[in-house]
């Protein structure tokens, strides 16, 4: 738990420059929050939250940050973590966009089963795929997603760091959104 608390948390005073620099590129600085007293710190300056789906499932956490989202915020979910009947709950939340995802790190190609985002009328996808696979969020807009969430690293990005398996590089991920927005 400790390397992944070491990754996970960031100074409180980055949430305010990383917001005002999201802000000068006419960008939404979002952040994703894994404990209830979390949304307290960044809800000032972001513009929603992300909720992993290892949180999925935490209803004191949603409860935060739905509060928060009543002055037109949005959480946006992941549902890695979720069965078919908790997605069913999870939709009739209100301010709330749902992402498929596979909770596999990085996500095989075959495993992806982009079709339940149009079968359960979810908002988008949060891609885990190998960071080779720059066309996989462009498939998934193809299946109607209107979201996707995907992970960058820099070349000084800790190899041990969690996200690194199916993080891109500024170069594939600018690939990626190309692909995106060719879709």
């Amino acid at each position: 738990a400790d390397v992944y608390q070491r990754y996970l948390t960031w100074p409180e005073e980055w949430h305010g420059h990383l917001s005002q620099r999201c802000k000068d590129l006419s960008l939404d600085y979002m952040c994703t929050v894994y404990l209830a007293r979390d949304v307290r710190v960044v809800a000032p300056h972001v513009a929603g939250f992300k909720v992993s789906s290892f949180e999925a499932k935490d209803t004191e956490l949603h409860a935060e940050v739905l509060t928060r989202c009543s002055d037109g915020m949005r959480m946006i979910l992941s549902l890695g973590m979720c069965s078919d009947e908790e997605i069913e709950a999870l939709l009739l939340y209100s301010n709330t966009d749902l992402l498929h995802c596979v909770s596999a790190y990085p996500t095989p190609f075959n495993a992806m089963n982009l079709s339940r985002i149009n079968q359960k009328n979810l908002a988008g996808y949060s891609d885990h795929t190998s960071p080779e696979l720059t066309m996989t969020g462009a498939l998934a807009v193809a299946a109607g997603a209107y979201i996707i969430e995907a992970h960058m690293k820099l070349d000084t990005t800790d190899p041990s760091n969690p996200d690194a398996p199916h993080a891109m590089t500024p170069v594939q991920l600018s690939d990626y959104v190309q692909r995106l927005r060719m879709v």
